[in-house]
């Protein structure tokens, strides 16, 4: 029994001085440190999911940013393309309104040359109708005094015996002679009708007969005189005309 505890007692000790007891401060020093290890463990994973999020990050950053790039680029694109089509227009509307400005230049330099024109030839018509003017001016006149010359020539056709009638026929003449020779200072002139070609320019047919005997469409006889005053008729002659045909109708 004894040799049995003291075998006992012995394995007990041989246990104890096969493990030797660690102090506690190494024990806890060793404990720090692999809370140590532990934490720096924590710490690096920590620092590996931080630096995947800050990639993460910084690829949808430049993912954002190279959008945002590539969206500016376009609307940059389409700045610069509606700013083009801007010009493009607006020099389509300039030289629109160049060619009507032009057009309109010319028209207005048409129109002036011909207002130019017309004032000329208004003038020339003007200065021609006074030219006129003057020189008829007397035309309405003279007109009204032919006719009591005709009825004082008619007068001077009488013939008569009487010697005082005589006389006054006498200075009638000498009247109607003056009166014949200022007409003639002032234009007048006879128009001559009489065996003349029929002219319905100066004379004017108040009847016709037909004298084979004589020359067709010639005046016979002169009804009433014309007068021409500075080569304008004043009153054509009133004539009888000549008329016949041939054996084949023609006249």
């Amino acid at each position: 029994m004894f040799f049995e505890k003291n075998t006992q007692s012995s394995e007990k000790n041989n246990d104890k001085t096969q493990i030797p007891k660690q102090p506690e401060s190494k024990i806890n020093a060793d404990k720090s440190d692999n809370l140590k290890t532990n934490n720096c463990n924590c710490c690096n994973c920590d620092n590996q999911e931080n630096n995947k999020e800050k990639e993460n990050k910084n690829l949808k950053q430049k993912e954002t940013s190279n959008s945002q790039t590539q969206a500016n680029n376009c609307n940059c694109c389409n700045c610069d393309n509606q700013e083009n089509n801007q010009e493009k227009e607006l020099e389509k509307e300039i030289n629109k309104l160049k060619l009507q400005l032009e057009q309109q230049k010319k028209e207005f330099d048409e129109q002036i040359l011909k207002n130019q024109a017309e004032l000329i030839n208004f003038k020339k018509r003007s200065k021609q109708q006074n030219i006129q003017d003057v020189k008829y001016a007397s035309m309405n006149f003279i007109g009204d005094l032919l006719m009591p010359l005709e009825q004082l020539e008619k007068v001077l056709e009488y013939s008569t015996d009487n010697e005082l009638l005589k006389k006054y026929l006498s200075g009638f003449r000498m009247i109607q002679q003056q009166i014949q020779n200022v007409l003639q200072t002032e234009g007048v002139e006879e128009i001559k009708a009489l065996d003349k070609i029929f002219d319905p320019a100066l004379h004017h047919a108040i009847e016709t007969i037909s004298d084979r005997k004589k020359p067709n469409k010639t005046n016979l006889k002169v009804l009433q005189k014309g007068y021409l005053y500075k080569e304008k008729i004043l009153r054509p002659a009133m004539v009888q005309v000549n008329e016949w045909s041939d054996e084949n109708g023609k006249n």
